[in-house]
């Protein structure tokens, strides 16, 4: 059998209907990704999943997804926090129980300082997709970066007890040992 990693099956899904808007939006995020985790320069992915996700739009307008995809150019392309938070609010307006949608909107909360707002879509995120650790490991980040050190050690700990070997989540609680002031653990940890 093959695997297909999900940027080949949204660029094979593309080629075969043109008029299909969701692997464009496919497209778009896993160059975004690619981007905000330095796995390739942002100016060569970004411009590629702005075209990605304008096409997307421009197919189906009433898409979720893809203005979720958007918004996420916007603000971290971009730094345009608001028109971020807008198209993300505008995706959730289309499908309200859109997890990454709420987690974006969540971390573009705590950007801008709105801690409590941030929390709020954070939980929201989490509990639609209460069996995938990216939003519970994402809400335990919003936790450590709005300073309540001892639930974000709650939450990421006994994630850490069932995967420890998530590395996105290995990362955040090492994040929250070392503002704790235990670099060794951290030190262990990575």
């Amino acid at each position: 059998s093959v695997t297909l990693i999900p940027g080949e099956v949204s660029v094979a899904a593309a080629r075969r209907d043109p008029s299909f808007a969701l692997p464009q939006v496919g497209i778009a995020d896993v160059l975004i990704v690619q981007g905000v985790f330095g796995m390739r320069p942002p100016l060569t992915v970004f411009p590629r999943a702005l075209a990605a996700v304008e096409r997307a739009v421009e197919l189906d307008d009433d898409l979720a997804e893809a203005h979720t995809s958007l918004g996420h150019v916007r603000l971290q392309f971009e730094r345009n926090w608001r028109e971020g938070e807008r198209l993300y609010r505008q995706s959730l307006s289309m499908r309200p129980n859109q997890a990454l949608g709420r987690l974006l909107l969540a971390n573009c909360l705590m950007m801008q300082g709105r801690i409590e707002e941030s929390l709020v879509e954070g939980q929201r995120a989490q509990s639609v997709e209460p069996a995938d650790l990216t939003f519970a490991t994402n809400f335990g980040m919003l936790l450590t970066y709005s300073r309540r050190f001892d639930a974000a050690y709650e939450q990421l700990s006994s994630l850490y007890a069932t995967a420890p070997d998530f590395p996105l989540l290995r990362h955040h609680l090492a994040r929250l040992y070392v503002l704790r002031g235990e670099p060794g653990e951290a030190i262990r940890l990575l």
